[in-house]
């Protein structure tokens, strides 16, 4: 029996609003789980503007969802880590 792929291995779309942007389809892009904590991870999908992700707790969209780089700023990065700092929640 073949091995269950996990989330890394399975196509990610961007959550972002009206963005179409994958792992598969854009792979020189950087893709950012949503993060773990609560009111961070709100931020991001008021951010988001995307009404069907209002219901789902921070957990599941850990799991779940992701965003690409586009909508961050270039100084929402810090110098060593690839992932926006906790002073960004998205661009805009």
């Amino acid at each position: 029996m073949a091995p269950t792929p996990t989330t890394q291995n399975k196509c990610q779309w961007c959550s972002g609003i009206n963005c179409s942007n994958s792992r598969h389809k854009r792979p020189d892009l950087g893709f950012f789980r949503f993060p773990k904590d609560p009111e961070r991870s709100r931020r991001w999908v008021i951010n988001c503007r995307r009404a069907d992700l209002d219901d789902k707790s921070a957990d599941a969209l850990y799991r779940r969802n992701v965003l690409c780089e586009e909508p961050f700023d270039a100084s929402c990065f810090s110098g060593s880590q690839d992932t926006p700092s906790t002073r960004c929640s998205t661009g805009n």
